[in-house]
């Protein structure tokens, strides 16, 4: 609760939030490893180096296996040992080389420091360490496997003597001003750039640097389990310190995920759990996130399989966020990314690699971050994205900027002076959500019949095409619905767009769910009627399925 204070007390504070702004790591102290059997890691790790003006000398290509996961002893012959002895060679890494292997292949060093800002590793790079035959059975707290992430190995190689039996603590966990820490700790912080394809990785990088440049804008979401109050709390927090810098946040208390019923329009952040596997918007191939977006579900073997687009961490990567997370195996709740650590380095001026560090309690361990380690997610700020909109610099994101400084107006001068604000914005740029947030506004000033007007100038924008939009359609139609004529005939014509979009199940209950509430005032007929029948024929066929299941 006190760290989640403190977040919150710096993304009020402005100038303390420029203080608290860390020098950006230098791209000659990253070294991006690649696998030089695999064309694609080797045109990824180029292709990185290229963007971010790390100098193509601190590009390490060594030979690896192919397969995502390997064995211990492949993991020494193949990644640690030669890159260890090839970070030594280049002079990023000083350690003394003392002869001999220890027991597990691990080739025996004297530590002394490190200058690595960050180890990149590419797509080709295998993902986890499989666990040995003589690994002893996970039981908490006594015992706990010795498979890990490739990555988190990596990154607490030099932290300690340990078995390979569990993990260490990590030096850089909740520290916002590593200094020399990383070296005199002997972490070596490590990312990811991985995914389902070349593309999907390329893409992820691209929309990290748009970010920066235009800054990192949308909405939060909140997708808590009720499954244990720890996770919950954890989310929860981090949803608020995103509140308090501005940011409208949805948060869903309920133990379903995000349907489509929900809003998922330009989430900028969203922390989640608990599902085995992407579902709602996050199956859907079509779906997209904004440029910049941070995303983490919580889930044991999210990213089990890089190249399985029905996983939570590489299905992030391919809808296009650009920090992710991830556990190559069990790593139990208290061994995964904490969400509002995370969210608390960025808003300590923090890139997404150092945050995603600093979020991880253990080394040795199931975690991964995937994503440009060097992305500063708050680099162009919100005053400088106003300034950019006014001059004329535009795009279909801008209205959450305006969205976003609406909100801290309103903290300090209330809904009508918000509302003012807002609507100078109005038709000078895509603004379905403006609207609704107008519409909102002037409900709470007790305005019905502006409310009402604006709520249906909302619809009659383009919120079907994309996919991310739709959830603002059901929410607006929900509103309206129990007011006046003209506002169900607004309602009822959006979901009769709505319903022709999908003939997902889920989707159609959704649809069906607002047409049962329009049928309690007038009679259905046509397009709407037939949703609900196939709806409720898809509700019950889910049913006896469980039933069935239940039976087992």
């Amino acid at each position: 609760m006190q760290t989640m204070k403190r977040a919150v007390f710096f993304f009020l504070s402005a100038a303390l939030f420029a203080l608290c702004a860390r020098a950006e790591v230098l791209p000659s102290k990253v070294y991006v490893v690649a696998n030089s059997d695999d064309p694609d890691s080797l045109a990824i790790a180029d292709f990185y180096a290229s963007a971010r003006g790390i100098p193509k000398g601190n590009i390490v290509g060594l030979p690896m296996p192919k397969a995502g996961k390997i064995s211990k002893a492949e993991y020494f012959e193949k990644i640690e040992n030669p890159l260890v002895a090839e970070l030594a060679k280049r002079g990023a890494l000083k350690a003394v080389k003392l002869g001999g292997r220890e027991p597990s292949g691990r080739e025996i060093y004297s530590y002394v420091s490190h200058d690595i800002g960050f180890l990149v590793l590419c797509r080709g790079v295998p993902w986890g360490v499989n666990p040995s035959p003589n690994s002893p059975a996970p039981n908490p707290p006594k015992s706990f496997s010795d498979a890990a992430s490739v990555d988190s190995e990596i990154s607490g190689r030099f932290v300690s003597s340990k078995s390979f039996a569990g993990f260490v603590k990590n030096p850089l966990f909740n520290n916002y001003s590593w200094a020399m820490t990383p070296s005199i700790t002997g972490t070596i912080p490590v990312a990811r750039l991985d995914g389902v394809s070349r593309a999907d990785v390329e893409a992820s990088v691209r929309n990290a640097l748009e970010a920066e440049k235009k800054g990192v804008r949308g909405r939060v979401y909140i997708d808590e389990s009720k499954r244990e109050k720890t996770g919950d709390k954890w989310l929860s927090a981090a949803g608020k310190i995103l509140s308090a810098a501005g940011f409208d946040v949805s948060e869903n208390t309920e133990p379903r995920l995000f349907g489509f019923a929900d809003r998922m329009d330009a989430p900028a952040f969203y922390f989640g759990w608990y599902a085995f596997n992407p579902a709602g918007y996050f199956a859907d191939k079509n779906f997209k996130f904004p440029a910049g977006a941070s995303a983490l579900h919580i889930f044991s073997f999210s990213a089990a399989n890089m190249r399985d687009r029905n996983s939570w961490t590489p299905a992030f990567t391919a809808e296009g966020a650009s920090a992710t997370f991830g556990n190559v195996y069990e790593p139990y709740l208290g061994g995964t990314h904490y969400p509002h650590v995370y969210v608390l380095a960025l808003a300590r001026g923090m890139s997404a690699g150092e945050a995603a560090t600093a979020a991880m309690p253990f080394l040795s361990w199931q975690g991964v971050f995937v994503g440009d380690p060097m992305f500063k997610p708050f680099k162009t700020d919100l005053k400088k994205q106003m300034e950019n909109i006014d001059a004329g610099e535009i795009d279909e994101l801008s209205q959450y900027s305006v969205i976003r400084m609406v909100n801290s107006i309103s903290k300090k001068g209330g809904a009508r002076a918000a509302f003012d604000y807002a609507s100078k914005y109005v038709g000078k740029m895509p603004d379905a959500a403006l609207l609704w947030k107008l519409a909102q506004l002037a409900a709470a000033d007790k305005n019905t019949s502006a409310s009402e007007q604006l709520a249906r100038d909302a619809l009659s924008r383009d919120i079907y095409s994309k996919v991310s939009d739709r959830g603002l359609a059901f929410e607006i139609c929900a509103y309206l619905i129990p007011l006046s004529q003209q506002s169900r005939v607004a309602a009822r014509g959006s979901l009769e767009r709505l319903a022709g979009l999908s003939e997902d199940g889920e989707y159609l209950v959704a649809v069906a769910r607002l047409a049962k509430e329009l049928s309690k005032r007038e009679e259905l007929g046509g397009e709407l009627a037939g949703v609900v029948k196939r709806a409720d024929a898809y509700a019950a066929q889910k049913a006896m399925e469980r039933e069935k299941n239940a039976k087992k």
